[in-house]
C-alpha cells in the first residue's frame, strides 16, 4: 500500500498563522516568525495486515453455514436456564462431553445451540 501525504502552505494560510501568533502574543510581533516550509513527499510501503473477524461476530464455515459464537451459545443457555431448564442443560452439556459451555469445541456450537433451542 502506498500512502502519499502532500501539505502546502498557501500565502493566505501563512498570513493567517502569523496573525494567530501575533494575537497569542498580545498583539506584538511573534517571538519566532512562521516560516514557509518546503513541500516534502514521503512514500512508504507498508504491508496491510489481514483483517481478523472479531470473536463476537458469527462466522461462515466452508459450506456457507453460519457458525454461532461462544457469546451466542452462552446467551441461549442463559435464557433457557432462567426458564427452569437448568437440569436439561446440564445433561445436554454431558451429552456433548463437557460440564461447561466454555469447554465446548467451537465446531459443536451449532449442534449444541440447536439442541438448546429445542428444550
Amino acid at each position: 500500500m502506498n500512502i502519499t501525504v502532500t501539505h502546502t502552505l498557501s500565502p493566505e494560510i501563512l498570513a493567517l498563522l502569523q496573525g494567530f501568533a501575533q494575537n497569542a502574543n498580545g498583539g506584538t510581533a511573534a517571538a519566532a516568525p512562521v516560516k514557509e516550509i518546503k513541500q516534502k513527499t514521503v512514500k512508504q510501503e507498508t504491508p496491510v495486515p489481514a483483517v481478523s473477524t472479531p470473536a463476537s461476530e458469527e462466522t461462515k464455515t466452508d459450506d456457507d453455514t453460519v457458525q454461532p459464537t461462544l457469546e451466542r451459545v452462552r446467551e441461549a443457555v442463559q435464557t433457557k436456564s432462567q426458564t427452569g431448564k437448568r437440569e436439561q442443560l446440564k445433561s445436554l452439556l454431558t451429552e456433548f462431553g463437557t460440564d461447561k459451555v466454555t469447554n465446548l469445541d467451537p465446531k459443536q456450537y451449532a449442534a449444541f445451540l440447536k439442541k438448546v433451542n429445542e428444550l
